[in-house]
Parts: structure tokens; C-alpha cells; sequence
């Protein structure tokens, strides 16, 4: 590994950028999601709901745990009966990540709460008729407007342009996903990728999997699967394999850092057995001026770290 001073002197490497600003490293980092029916309009945190206050807690004695929830709010033009309410589950398999696995049932409103509890607690889901064919693809696009404005307007406008729009993708308003300074932003499972500044022609890439993939990496926000720092190296993955990369088993690990600077590896393993890995030096690159949500869009300090690559190497273990 090179000296943070080499590092420096490099410079970054990071290519991709939508609107002059790499979105890479805003996805968060989850092992699961859960994915809840709850009626609209959703309060600013969907936890400020006191129905699912006890939601909250499950999710922070999970994390105490060592496992990672993240619950949104979700809805759809796909009527179920007034006293009943969706809830989907996607979860990371257990030997080895490839994409998010998906479980979904449809719950008692009044116990829907309950329920998230159980499941978050580690309760399987259980299918009660409302479960679709396990290769359908969620499209779950941003319109949370009391959570930022943008989504309210871009993320809407999007998402009107969307339902409907394709056979074996159901598409889904969502709650918050953080990276509103990227609006309209959104999510695809089973990959769990984010997405920012998305379009239909870029969503329809994305959806039917057309799309080149190296005019994908400045919407990349990146994979929740894998840490923070380690998206840019699971993104590089996906911009060299393309499609294919969905396939592959992947795992990332922070293998060291000196000071600002992050030492990262992205081991992969296609169907076929090929072996290979990815390896990165990340670290934050600038700060970025950047918006509040929940503003008038004026506060002149507001600033957000924008991640780039100083070295990144493909490799064979």
C-alpha cells in the first residue's frame, strides 16, 4: 500500500459524477430491510408515528445485536383489502451475498406493528397468498415531501411516470433514503442498489438491465450490502462486469487506512467459479456545499462529504 503522502500527490481517480458530484457511498449500510404498507402522508421519520414506536425499538435492539434494519414506509396503487396492510422483507443470504432475498405477506393493519417486531426479532414471514414470484423486481422511488421537498415534486413527478410502466416490475413510493441532494432518487431490489438523479430513460435502462453500465456510475449511490467506504470498490465491480456482476458473490472488508485514507477490498466470485477481487484506497475528497431536507435551501454552511477513489487495482487473490 502506498504512503498517504503518494496518495495525495496520485490524486483522485473517481470518473464518475452526475451534476459535477459523485454520489457513491450515500446508500447507507443495511443486512435488511423491511418494507412496511403504512397510509400516507408520512410524518417527517415515520418512527415520529407513535404506532411504530415500538418498530424503532426492535430496530435498536437489533443494532445492539450486531445487525442492521432499515424500515420504510411504502405505497402502491396495488389496492389490498382496507384491513390489510403489506409487509416485505429482504434480507441478506446467509452464504454469501449475491443480491437481497425477498419474503413478503400481508398482515392485519391493527397488527402490523406487532408483526415488524416479531420479524426484525427474527421470525420468518410468513406467506399468506400475497407473496409474487421470487424473480419480480422492486422499483421503489423517493416521495417522501415531508422529508424534503424535492421528493415531494421530483420524486412524485417520477414516480407518476413510472406505475404501470413495466411487466414483472412493481414500482413503489418510499419513504426516506437519504441523498436528496441527488433527487429523484430510488432503490431496485433484489440488487438493493441506490440510485440518484434518476429519469425514465434511466430507470428503464436499469429495469430491463439494457443500460451501459459505464453510463450508470455517476447514479451509483452504492450497494447497502457492503460498508461505506467499500462501494466505491463494489461500483467498480459492477462498471467492469456489467450485469453480470448481480451474479457474482461478493464480500468487502476495510483491510487497513493511515489517517484520512481507507484500505478496501471487494472479493468476488463468479457462477462459473472465477475468482477475483478489487482493491481501493478511499477517502473523503472535498466537502460538498449541499442543502438541508427540510429547509428553505439557503443555509449557506450546510456541507456533505463527497467520497473519491485515490488508487483502485483489480486483483487475484
Amino acid at each position: 500500500m502506498t504512503s498517504d503522502r503518494a496518495r495525495l500527490e496520485q490524486g483522485p481517480v473517481s470518473r464518475f459524477a452526475t451534476y459535477g458530484i459523485d454520489p457513491i457511498g450515500t446508500a447507507g449500510h443495511y443486512d435488511a430491510f423491511l418494507l412496511v404498507e403504512w397510509p400516507l402522508p408520512w410524518a417527517r421519520d415515520i418512527f415520529d408515528d407513535l404506532a411504530l414506536a415500538e418498530v424503532q425499538a426492535a430496530v435498536d435492539r437489533a443494532a445492539a445485536s450486531g445487525t442492521r434494519w432499515r424500515v420504510m414506509a411504502l405505497a402502491s396503487d396495488e389496492e389490498l383489502p382496507p384491513d390489510r396492510a403489506r409487509i416485505i422483507r429482504y434480507g441478506r443470504p446467509a452464504d454469501g451475498f449475491t443480491v437481497y432475498e425477498r419474503a413478503e405477506t400481508s398482515v392485519p393493519s391493527g397488527t402490523l406493528p406487532r408483526v415488524c417486531v416479531d420479524v426484525i426479532g427474527g421470525a420468518d414471514v410468513v406467506d399468506s397468498g400475497a407473496s409474487r414470484d421470487g424473480e419480480t423486481q422492486d422499483v421503489l422511488v423517493c416521495t417522501h415531501g415531508r422529508r424534503d421537498r424535492r421528493c415531494g415534486s421530483m420524486g412524485l413527478r417520477l414516480y407518476e411516470q413510472l406505475r404501470g410502466r413495466y411487466q414483472g416490475a412493481q414500482v413503489w413510493r418510499i419513504s426516506h433514503t437519504g441523498g436528496h441532494r441527488f433527487a429523484p432518487t430510488g432503490i431496485t431490489f433484489p440488487e438493493g442498489v441506490f440510485w440518484a438523479h434518476l429519469d425514465v430513460p434511466t430507470m428503464d435502462g436499469i429495469v430491463s438491465r439494457s443500460a451501459d453500465v459505464r453510463n450508470l456510475g455517476g447514479h451509483y449511490r452504492g450497494n447497502p450490502a457492503f460498508e461505506t467506504m467499500c462501494q466505491p470498490a463494489e461500483r467498480e465491480g459492477f462498471i467492469q462486469h456489467g450485469w453480470d456482476w448481480l451474479e457474482h458473490v461478493k464480500a468487502g472488508e476495510i483491510v487497513g487506512g493511515h489517517g484520512e485514507f481507507h484500505d478496501v477490498r471487494v472479493l468476488h466470485r463468479s457462477p462459473d467459479g472465477e475468482v477475483g477481487a478489487y482493491e481501493a484506497t478511499v477517502g473523503v475528497g472535498r466537502l460538498v456545499p449541499t442543502m438541508h431536507c427540510d429547509s428553505a435551501c439557503t443555509d449557506p454552511d450546510a456541507r456533505s462529504e463527497e467520497l473519491q477513489v485515490f488508487r483502485i487495482a483489480q486483483t487475484t487473490p
